[in-house]
């Protein structure tokens, strides 16, 4: 693989949370732990935009309205509607007692859900951007959830130790998933939404019924807390990454192991596939990012960085990587 590797682009002042391209520009919003979120023109190399408000770091954000909007979630315990062409700040959204860990945005683009330290889930109005419900019923902490895609139902992991599943016109819980021994970092949906996959710090990546709740299979192999998971753009593979410091990629079809990946030497901090399928990006605290070809599991090139690399985003046409690391600088790769 052929690839180019531009000099970094200093966009925040602490370490950067997450990153998205905008497709069909050359713009890219990140997030920080110093509180904003960012415009940066990566072409150019200048940063347009800053949105501030946050009284302390943004962990996460979503975009909708042709990527006109942002909505931030954050430490100082409130979300934040921002206007990305005038870069105003819409409206705050308070109403969480501790720090919001995620906020996704409903396909429709008329509600979106966020989960917090609290032990809630809360469903908010995009259009009159007020609470529509507060979701009771987690014990722990909730750092993962994810939307059906008709947008019904909300699904959680929680970090004691269960998968549920809850009705967002209701509120109601319908399914609580029961078999993990540790909390639950992360969940995804696959199979038309129709299987519940979750990896945990039990070591484990479980599969359930959506429906039924019933477990349909755990993958085993890992040594150590599963951290995160994503599936490639047909859902055929699914990749885990673990405190021990590998990847695994999983048949989902089959529930079975296909490749072990190998070679970082730290915790494995975030991992990408690309849209075309053909490769997948891993960033570790070992200060290095490292490209795989997703077929032979064989590494493409490594890339190391002053500050170790904390998250990314791959271009829809998979040609552009953009990095964002801690402290604060975005790396921009032509792949």
């Amino acid at each position: 693989m052929t690839q180019k590797e531009f000099a970094a682009i200093t966009a925040h002042q602490d370490r950067i949370e997450k990153v998205q391209i905008l497709p069909t520009t050359n713009m890219v919003i990140s997030a920080s732990a110093d509180g904003t979120l960012r415009l940066t023109d990566i072409e150019n190399r200048i940063a347009k935009k800053q949105f501030k408000g946050h009284q302390s770091g943004v962990w996460d954000f979503a975009l909708w309205g042709n990527n006109n909007h942002a909505i931030s979630a954050s430490f100082d315990h409130s979300l934040r509607i921002w206007d990305l062409n005038s870069g105003d700040q819409i409206a705050k959204l308070a109403g969480h007692n501790d720090e919001v860990y995620s906020v996704k945005v409903t396909k429709d683009h008329r509600q979106a859900v966020s989960c917090s330290a609290d032990n809630t889930i809360r469903i908010w109005d995009l259009v009159n951007y007020s609470q529509i419900k507060t979701l009771w019923g987690n014990e722990d902490d909730s750092k993962s959830i994810a939307l059906t895609n008709d947008g019904q139902s909300i699904l959680s992991g929680c970090w004691d130790h269960k998968v549920r599943l809850w009705d967002v016109t209701t509120g109601q819980l319908k399914k609580v998933y029961k078999g993990h021994k540790g909390p639950v970092h992360q969940v995804l949906l696959l199979n038309n939404d129709r299987v519940v996959v979750s990896a945990s710090s039990d070591e484990s990546v479980k599969f359930w019924d959506i429906e039924s709740g019933e477990e349909l299979n755990t993958l085993s192999g890992h040594q150590g807390q599963v951290f995160t998971l994503t599936s490639d753009p047909s859902q055929s593979l699914i990749v885990s990454s673990s405190e021990d410091m590998t990847l695994k990629i999983w048949s989902s079809k089959r529930a079975e192991l296909l490749q072990t990946l190998e070679g970082h030497t730290n915790l494995i901090q975030h991992v990408a596939i690309a849209p075309n399928g053909q490769y997948l990006v891993s960033l570790s605290k070992d200060h290095t990012l490292r490209v795989w070809d997703i077929q032979t599991g064989e590494y493409a090139f490594i890339s190391t960085l002053s500050s170790p690399p904390r998250c990314c985003d791959i271009s829809r046409d998979s040609r552009t990587l953009v990095v964002g690391d801690e402290l604060g600088q975005l790396h921009v790769y032509l792949l």
